[in-house]
Order: C-alpha cells, then structure tokens, then sequence
C-alpha cells in the first residue's frame, strides 16, 4: 500500500476515533440503598452533560445534578465516592459515582 493511501486512511481513523469519543452517551444506573431508586445520565465524551436523579432528597439531587454537570468523569469520581448518607453505607452521590464507574468500563 503507497505511503499516501497509508497516511489517508490513518487520517479518517483518528477522525473517526475523535468522534467517538465526542459521543452522547445515555446512560440510566438503578440505585441501591439509598432514596433515590435511578439516575439518567448523559455523558460527551468523558465529560458529564446533565444528571437527573429520580426520589431522593429533591433539593441535594438537584444540587448535585447542577454541579456534576460540566465536569469530567474522573474529576466526580473520587468527590464522590465513599459518601455515606446515616449510615446506609452509600448515598446518591456515592451512586453517581458508581454509575460514572461503570460508565468508565
């Protein structure tokens, strides 16, 4: 194969890798143990675009759907994760960052 058609071809490829990355993706996680029973998240790449959890504690979903919203995956992974909500040994925001986990898989 000519070194040009070589070069071409590696060009769409990473075109192609781009846009995948740059993706929406939709994701709904099924919550154990806390109020919330589920969270729709939609995801751009690996940055979250919006968050939206169903039951729990309106106010703190809202709050923590706002500032999720914007931030890479591995910057709410570790914010997150390990919160405990009264001793339940999770929380919604501990779900989020299990649902974010999975994502990442």
């Amino acid at each position: 194969m000519p070194l040009r058609q070589r070069q071409e071809i590696q060009e769409v490829l990473r075109a192609l890798r781009k846009d995948w990355f740059q993706m929406e993706k939709q994701l709904t996680h099924i919550c154990e143990g806390t109020c919330s029973y589920s969270i729709d998240l939609v995801l751009e790449g690996d940055t979250v675009k919006s968050v939206e959890f169903h039951g729990g504690c309106d106010g703190n979903t809202q709050g923590v759907a706002k500032l999720a919203a914007g931030r890479s995956v591995q910057e709410l992974i570790p914010l997150l994760k390990g919160i405990d909500c009264d001793g339940k040994g999770t929380s919604c925001p501990d779900q989020l960052a299990r649902a974010l986990e999975k994502a990442l898989a």
